[in-house]
Protein backbone atom coordinates (compact mmCIF):
# COMPACT_ATOMS: atom_id res chain seq x y z
CA UNK A 1 0.00 0.00 0.00
CA UNK A 2 1.70 3.61 -0.86
CA UNK A 3 -0.14 5.67 1.65
CA UNK A 4 1.01 2.82 4.24
CA UNK A 5 4.57 2.48 3.47
CA UNK A 6 5.07 6.51 3.00
CA UNK A 7 3.47 6.80 6.23
CA UNK A 8 5.97 4.33 8.39
CA UNK A 9 8.96 5.70 6.42
CA UNK A 10 8.29 9.44 7.47
CA UNK A 11 8.18 8.04 10.59
CA UNK A 12 11.35 5.96 10.36
CA UNK A 13 13.42 9.24 10.05
CA UNK A 14 14.08 12.14 12.45
CA UNK A 15 10.31 13.64 13.24
CA UNK A 16 10.49 17.46 13.27
CA UNK A 17 7.94 20.11 13.42
CA UNK A 18 6.43 20.59 10.32
CA UNK A 19 8.13 23.64 7.75
CA UNK A 20 4.87 26.37 9.14
CA UNK A 21 5.85 25.59 12.65
CA UNK A 22 9.34 25.65 12.59
CA UNK A 23 9.71 28.64 10.20
CA UNK A 24 6.72 30.67 12.47
CA UNK A 25 4.50 30.45 9.07
CA UNK A 26 1.07 30.16 8.95
CA UNK A 27 -0.93 27.62 7.67
CA UNK A 28 -2.49 28.12 4.34
CA UNK A 29 -6.31 29.30 4.88
CA UNK A 30 -7.84 26.17 3.48
CA UNK A 31 -6.05 24.28 6.23
CA UNK A 32 -9.26 23.82 8.77
CA UNK A 33 -11.43 23.05 5.86
CA UNK A 34 -8.86 19.82 4.70
CA UNK A 35 -8.75 18.99 7.91
CA UNK A 36 -12.46 18.77 8.17
CA UNK A 37 -11.80 16.67 5.02
CA UNK A 38 -9.06 14.07 6.23
CA UNK A 39 -11.51 13.79 9.75
CA UNK A 40 -14.53 12.65 7.39
CA UNK A 41 -12.95 10.56 4.81
CA UNK A 42 -13.71 6.94 4.37
CA UNK A 43 -12.82 3.88 6.63
CA UNK A 44 -10.73 2.29 4.12
CA UNK A 45 -8.31 5.19 4.94
CA UNK A 46 -7.13 3.86 7.82
CA UNK A 47 -6.69 0.19 7.02
CA UNK A 48 -3.26 0.62 7.89
CA UNK A 49 -3.67 1.95 11.59
CA UNK A 50 -1.89 -0.78 13.46
CA UNK A 51 1.16 -0.68 11.56
CA UNK A 52 1.47 3.05 11.58
CA UNK A 53 0.61 2.57 15.65
CA UNK A 54 3.28 -0.13 16.32
CA UNK A 55 5.99 2.40 14.61
CA UNK A 56 4.98 5.28 16.17
CA UNK A 57 5.27 3.55 19.45
CA UNK A 58 8.48 2.28 18.38
CA UNK A 59 9.88 5.74 17.54
CA UNK A 60 8.94 7.81 20.37
CA UNK A 61 10.66 4.99 22.62
CA UNK A 62 13.99 4.91 20.32
CA UNK A 63 13.91 9.17 20.76
CA UNK A 64 12.80 9.40 24.33
CA UNK A 65 15.40 10.10 27.03
CA UNK A 66 13.96 8.97 29.60
CA UNK A 67 11.13 5.86 28.51
CA UNK A 68 12.70 3.15 29.26
CA UNK A 69 10.24 0.71 28.16
CA UNK A 70 6.77 -0.12 27.47
CA UNK A 71 5.83 0.26 30.74
CA UNK A 72 8.02 3.32 31.23
CA UNK A 73 8.63 4.48 34.64
CA UNK A 74 9.38 8.07 33.72
CA UNK A 75 8.44 9.90 31.19
CA UNK A 76 9.21 13.52 29.83
CA UNK A 77 6.82 16.85 27.57
CA UNK A 78 9.09 15.78 25.11
CA UNK A 79 8.12 12.26 25.14
CA UNK A 80 4.64 13.44 24.74
CA UNK A 81 4.72 15.74 22.23
CA UNK A 82 6.78 13.97 19.84
CA UNK A 83 4.08 11.36 20.18
CA UNK A 84 1.51 13.78 18.65
CA UNK A 85 3.31 15.11 16.14
CA UNK A 86 4.00 11.56 14.84
CA UNK A 87 0.49 10.83 14.53
CA UNK A 88 -0.29 14.27 13.05
CA UNK A 89 2.09 12.97 10.10
CA UNK A 90 1.15 10.12 9.45
CA UNK A 91 -2.87 10.27 10.50
CA UNK A 92 -3.49 13.78 9.64
CA UNK A 93 -1.27 14.54 6.88
CA UNK A 94 0.56 17.38 8.72
CA UNK A 95 -2.33 19.83 9.09
CA UNK A 96 -3.40 19.66 12.59
CA UNK A 97 -0.70 20.81 14.66
CA UNK A 98 0.97 23.82 12.79
CA UNK A 99 -2.97 24.98 12.83
CA UNK A 100 -2.83 24.67 16.63
CA UNK A 101 0.72 26.16 16.15
CA UNK A 102 0.29 28.87 14.50
CA UNK A 103 -2.70 30.29 17.39
CA UNK A 104 -0.71 28.93 20.39
CA UNK A 105 0.27 25.37 21.33
CA UNK A 106 1.20 23.66 24.22
CA UNK A 107 1.73 19.92 26.24
CA UNK A 108 1.54 19.32 30.00
CA UNK A 109 1.90 16.23 31.75
CA UNK A 110 -0.17 16.44 34.80
CA UNK A 111 0.25 14.95 38.01
CA UNK A 112 -3.13 16.11 39.72
CA UNK A 113 -5.26 14.90 36.99
CA UNK A 114 -7.05 12.04 39.04
CA UNK A 115 -9.39 10.65 36.68
CA UNK A 116 -9.16 12.04 33.24
CA UNK A 117 -7.16 10.19 31.02
CA UNK A 118 -6.36 13.42 28.99
CA UNK A 119 -7.96 16.56 28.68
CA UNK A 120 -7.89 19.14 25.98
CA UNK A 121 -8.60 22.87 25.90
CA UNK A 122 -9.48 25.54 24.18
CA UNK A 123 -8.47 29.15 26.02
CA UNK A 124 -9.42 32.35 24.08
CA UNK A 125 -8.43 35.40 25.26
CA UNK A 126 -10.03 39.14 24.64
CA UNK A 127 -8.67 41.68 22.83
CA UNK A 128 -7.90 44.96 23.20
CA UNK A 129 -8.05 48.22 21.50
CA UNK A 130 -4.83 47.59 19.55
CA UNK A 131 -4.96 43.79 19.70
CA UNK A 132 -7.11 40.94 18.04
CA UNK A 133 -8.59 37.77 20.45
CA UNK A 134 -5.92 34.98 20.72
CA UNK A 135 -6.92 31.62 21.10
CA UNK A 136 -4.43 28.82 22.41
CA UNK A 137 -4.80 25.18 22.96
CA UNK A 138 -3.19 22.34 25.73
CA UNK A 139 -2.98 18.59 25.60
CA UNK A 140 -2.45 17.46 29.18
CA UNK A 141 -1.63 13.82 30.17
CA UNK A 142 -2.46 12.00 33.50
CA UNK A 143 0.76 10.63 34.49
CA UNK A 144 -1.03 9.50 38.07
CA UNK A 145 -3.41 7.40 35.97
CA UNK A 146 -0.64 5.85 33.93
CA UNK A 147 1.61 4.84 36.61
CA UNK A 148 -0.92 3.96 39.16
CA UNK A 149 -1.65 0.99 35.99
CA UNK A 150 -0.26 -1.54 35.28
CA UNK A 151 1.91 -2.07 38.00
CA UNK A 152 1.92 -6.19 37.94
CA UNK A 153 3.12 -8.39 35.06
CA UNK A 154 -0.06 -9.38 32.83
CA UNK A 155 -1.99 -6.29 34.03
CA UNK A 156 -4.16 -5.14 31.53
CA UNK A 157 -7.03 -2.35 30.95
CA UNK A 158 -9.24 -1.13 28.33
CA UNK A 159 -8.88 2.58 26.99
CA UNK A 160 -11.00 3.58 24.51
CA UNK A 161 -12.94 0.40 24.07
CA UNK A 162 -9.06 -1.24 23.44
CA UNK A 163 -7.43 -3.57 25.23
CA UNK A 164 -4.32 -2.11 26.37
CA UNK A 165 -0.88 -4.11 28.02
CA UNK A 166 0.99 -1.78 28.67
CA UNK A 167 1.48 2.45 29.48
CA UNK A 168 2.67 3.18 26.09
CA UNK A 169 -0.51 1.85 24.58
CA UNK A 170 -2.58 3.25 26.91
CA UNK A 171 -1.12 6.82 26.33
CA UNK A 172 -1.51 6.02 22.90
CA UNK A 173 -5.06 5.51 23.12
CA UNK A 174 -4.84 8.79 24.86
CA UNK A 175 -3.16 11.27 22.30
CA UNK A 176 -5.64 9.57 19.70
CA UNK A 177 -8.48 10.49 21.95
CA UNK A 178 -6.95 14.22 22.64
CA UNK A 179 -5.93 14.87 18.97
CA UNK A 180 -9.29 14.13 17.90
CA UNK A 181 -10.50 16.62 20.38
CA UNK A 182 -8.18 18.92 19.16
CA UNK A 183 -8.68 18.69 15.53
CA UNK A 184 -12.90 19.08 16.36
CA UNK A 185 -11.71 22.27 18.19
CA UNK A 186 -9.45 23.69 15.10
CA UNK A 187 -11.92 23.14 12.72
CA UNK A 188 -15.91 23.87 14.83
CA UNK A 189 -14.93 25.41 17.55
CA UNK A 190 -16.64 22.85 19.87
CA UNK A 191 -15.75 19.14 20.56
CA UNK A 192 -18.01 16.87 22.50
CA UNK A 193 -16.51 13.24 22.67
CA UNK A 194 -19.70 11.89 23.55
CA UNK A 195 -21.47 12.99 20.42
CA UNK A 196 -21.75 10.87 17.24
CA UNK A 197 -19.47 13.05 14.89
CA UNK A 198 -16.38 12.68 17.38
CA UNK A 199 -16.86 8.49 17.86
CA UNK A 200 -17.20 8.13 14.51
CA UNK A 201 -14.09 9.75 13.69
CA UNK A 202 -12.50 7.93 16.36
CA UNK A 203 -13.64 5.00 15.25
CA UNK A 204 -12.80 5.38 11.79
CA UNK A 205 -9.68 6.09 12.57
CA UNK A 206 -8.50 4.41 15.41
CA UNK A 207 -10.62 1.71 16.09
CA UNK A 208 -12.23 3.16 19.47
CA UNK A 209 -14.97 1.39 20.61
CA UNK A 210 -15.66 3.51 23.61
CA UNK A 211 -14.68 6.95 25.02
CA UNK A 212 -14.21 6.72 28.75
CA UNK A 213 -10.93 4.55 29.97
CA UNK A 214 -10.66 1.70 32.55
CA UNK A 215 -6.84 2.93 33.87
CA UNK A 216 -6.60 2.57 38.11
CA UNK A 217 -8.52 5.96 39.52
CA UNK A 218 -6.54 6.97 42.50
CA UNK A 219 -10.28 6.44 44.55
CA UNK A 220 -9.62 2.84 43.39
CA UNK A 221 -5.97 2.91 44.34
CA UNK A 222 -6.67 3.86 48.23
CA UNK A 223 -9.61 1.08 47.82
CA UNK A 224 -7.47 -1.81 46.76
CA UNK A 225 -4.29 -0.88 48.14
CA UNK A 226 -5.27 0.76 51.40
CA UNK A 227 -8.78 0.04 51.68
CA UNK A 228 -9.93 3.53 52.28
CA UNK A 229 -13.27 4.73 50.78
CA UNK A 230 -15.41 7.93 50.90
CA UNK A 231 -16.73 8.42 53.57
CA UNK A 232 -15.15 6.10 55.71
CA UNK A 233 -13.43 6.77 59.43
CA UNK A 234 -9.78 6.96 59.19
CA UNK A 235 -6.85 7.58 61.72
CA UNK A 236 -3.58 9.44 61.04
CA UNK A 237 -0.58 10.77 63.18
CA UNK A 238 0.82 14.52 62.53
CA UNK A 239 2.15 16.88 65.32
CA UNK A 240 2.88 13.90 67.49
CA UNK A 241 -0.89 13.54 67.86
CA UNK A 242 -3.62 10.68 66.37
CA UNK A 243 -6.22 12.27 64.94
CA UNK A 244 -9.68 10.49 63.97
CA UNK A 245 -11.92 12.13 60.77
CA UNK A 246 -13.88 11.25 57.65
CA UNK A 247 -12.73 10.68 54.25
CA UNK A 248 -14.43 13.50 52.00
CA UNK A 249 -12.32 13.63 49.21
CA UNK A 250 -9.52 11.32 47.80
CA UNK A 251 -6.71 12.98 44.74
CA UNK A 252 -3.26 12.67 45.02
CA UNK A 253 -3.66 12.78 48.72
CA UNK A 254 -6.81 12.49 51.29
CA UNK A 255 -8.47 14.92 52.38
CA UNK A 256 -9.89 14.09 55.63
CA UNK A 257 -12.40 16.01 58.30
CA UNK A 258 -11.76 16.20 61.85
CA UNK A 259 -14.33 17.60 64.10
CA UNK A 260 -13.27 20.62 65.61
CA UNK A 261 -15.26 23.41 66.92
CA UNK A 262 -13.05 26.11 65.81
CA UNK A 263 -13.39 24.78 62.04
CA UNK A 264 -16.38 26.00 59.63
CA UNK A 265 -19.53 24.79 59.65
CA UNK A 266 -20.37 22.39 56.96
CA UNK A 267 -23.30 21.40 55.08
CA UNK A 268 -23.98 18.56 58.11
CA UNK A 269 -23.95 20.97 60.39
CA UNK A 270 -21.08 19.87 62.33
CA UNK A 271 -17.42 21.83 62.55
CA UNK A 272 -14.44 20.15 60.89
CA UNK A 273 -10.45 20.98 60.39
CA UNK A 274 -9.26 20.32 57.25
CA UNK A 275 -6.16 18.03 56.82
CA UNK A 276 -4.71 16.17 53.34
CA UNK A 277 -2.74 13.47 54.11
CA UNK A 278 -0.87 10.63 51.63
CA UNK A 279 -2.56 7.95 51.43
CA UNK A 280 -0.21 5.60 53.38
CA UNK A 281 -0.17 7.67 56.55
CA UNK A 282 -4.08 6.56 56.79
CA UNK A 283 -5.39 3.64 58.57
CA UNK A 284 -8.74 2.38 58.52
CA UNK A 285 -11.14 2.96 61.24
CA UNK A 286 -12.77 -0.05 62.35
Amino acid sequence: MQREASAVRRLRTDLEPSRSAATGGRPHLDTPAQLAQLLCSYPDRWRGRQEWQQTIARSVLEQSSVMDGENFRKISRQDLERMAEAYDQVFFEGLCLPLARAHGMSFRLSSRMSRAGGKTTRQTFRGTSTRAPTVRYEIALSTSLLFQSFRKPGDRTRVCGLWCHNRLAAMQRIVEHELIHLCEMLVWIHSDCAASRFQSIAHHMFGHTEHRHELITQQERAARDFNIRLGKRVTFRINNKNLVGIVNRITSRATVLVPDPKGPRYSDGAHYAKYYVPLDQLRPVD
